[in-house]
């Protein structure tokens, strides 16, 4: 294996642990007794699909699948808690089919028992038929000693041990100032579809956190089952990227060169014009037309200097024995290398990707109010401009943090809220305090004239009323 894919799996490996998440029992006593002593067998890993509350937590009551797996209807049990956890075991479906079932039942959220003795932390449920996006709900893998446990105490007929409340926390990589970088390639079309549903979030946020854009490549290996196909790399096989076209007149060695464009408009004329630019390239270029012309022509209305363009790119190639290399001739790209650095620090293996603070972001990209949350909750001291803008309809999570000038508000609000209803009690009070003055008056009236009659009458109205 190539050295560099070799420290890009280690750092995965490494970061991973900071995103995963934590889950903790809350009941029963004997329970927590076994989770805490058993903290290293009961990590997880949050899958790439789902709607998840990064910076808050979750709390519910574990509820097992029936069916076990998850793989088809599940049966919903009579009495369902307020907020079920849904616990299945992997294995006999995909995973989005596993979610969308416990979704389909009322689950919050979905555990995923592993089938086999493994680190989970380095491992990640994807959506490999792109049904994430219907999913909205969070799931995370659970390692099988730990989910074992659950499933043995979930069936048990005590219910002092089979109660089981559980809190899972979506933690962060907290920080004063935040920076995300998006990972893409200009050859895949939901790296645009993600791009153009964020472009109103990166408005939002473009004074709050710094965005950087990257390019992720890759290298062909050594494979004399299946060789390189030379036209979609670049530098021997040391950058390659993804035919866009098929048997078009695009390849995957353009794709590297259009990357290499980019990532010179970005660093040459800053990030505005870099996002008119990818806009209208997915919409002009990427479908059937001339990579090269048609970044030209775009680059013309845009009124960049493509002399500025080309000479970022050509310096950009490195050759101990050419003087002037190319794309074919060149041993090393120094644009590409920082760029390939930079995907083996961030530890990305898929794109698009989120990276925010190191840790790269799991759930759906689209639609990216996620993004959103998880970057808003990325702050020490979050931006004014994310308040109001989350969505909590799907889940119940409860906030990790608090924010001084959000609860001097709310005791504000309390205070004031508080004394209009002292208000509104004396007004109602004066109110019916007069009602009964009233009726009291009437009363006494009504008994005076009762009394009267009775005087004029004698005894005998008295006696036919008894007999009534």
């Amino acid at each position: 294996m190539h050295k560099s894919a070799i420290i890009s799996l280690l750092l995965f490996a490494l970061l991973s642990s900071t995103l995963c998440g934590e889950l903790s029992v809350l009941m029963p006593d004997r329970l927590i007794d076994w989770w805490d002593s058993h903290a290293s067998e009961s990590k997880t890993s949050i899958a790439a699909f789902g709607v998840v509350p990064w910076g808050r937590k979750i709390m519910g009551r574990l509820v097992l699948a029936d069916p076990l797996d998850a793989c088809s209807y599940i049966k919903v049990p009579d009495e369902l808690p307020t907020t079920p956890i849904m616990v299945a075991q992997r294995g006999n479906c995909p995973f989005y089919v596993k979610a969308q079932n416990a979704e389909l039942a009322g689950a919050r959220m979905l555990i995923v028992v592993d089938d086999k003795y493994e680190d989970v932390e380095t491992k990640l449920m994807v959506d490999s038929a792109g049904q994430g996006e219907s999913i909205h709900i969070p799931s995370v893998l659970l390692t099988k000693q730990a989910g074992d446990k659950l499933i043995d105490s979930l069936r048990s007929r005590d219910e002092l041990v089979s109660n089981i409340r559980v809190v899972y926390d979506f933690n962060l990589n907290i920080r004063d100032n935040v920076e995300y970088h998006i990972w893409y390639s200009s050859s895949n079309a939901q790296s645009f579809r993600f791009l153009k549903d964020w472009k109103p979030f990166e408005e939002k946020l473009a004074n709050s956190a710094a965005m950087v854009p990257h390019f992720a490549h890759f290298a062909a290996f050594s494979d004399p089952q299946n060789p390189s196909s030379p036209e979609n790399c670049i530098c021997g096989t040391k950058y390659c990227g993804t035919d866009p076209d098929g048997e078009l007149e695009n390849t995957g060695a353009d794709i590297v060169q259009e990357d290499l464009r980019q990532l010179c408009l970005y660093k040459e004329y800053g990030i505005s014009y870099w996002w008119k630019y990818v806009l209208d390239f997915e919409v002009d270029c990427l479908y059937g037309q001339d990579i090269s012309e048609c970044s030209r022509k775009l680059m013309q209305g845009m009124k960049v200097s493509q002399n500025v363009i080309d000479r970022c790119v050509a310096n950009s190639y490195r050759s101990s024995t050419v003087e002037k290399p190319g794309p074919k001739d060149c041993e090393y790209n120094a644009l590409l290398d920082q760029e390939q650095e930079a995907m083996n620090k961030d530890g990305v293996f898929m794109f698009p990707s989120v990276i925010i603070n190191g840790f790269m972001y799991r759930g759906n990209l689209v639609p990216s109010n996620g993004v959103f949350e998880a970057v808003c909750e990325s702050f020490n001291q979050m931006p004014d401009v994310c308040f109001g803008q989350f969505d909590t309809s799907i889940y119940n999570p409860v906030t990790t943090k608090t924010h001084g000038h959000v609860i001097a508000a709310a005791i504000g609000f309390l205070i004031v809220f508080s004394f209009f209803v002292f208000c509104c009690y004396r007004r109602y009070l004066k109110r019916e305090m007069y009602k009964q003055m009233v009726r009291d008056v009437n009363i006494a009236v009504s008994q005076y004239i009762a009394f009267k009659d009775e005087d004029e009458k004698g005894p005998e109205k008295y006696r036919d009323e008894a007999d009534g």
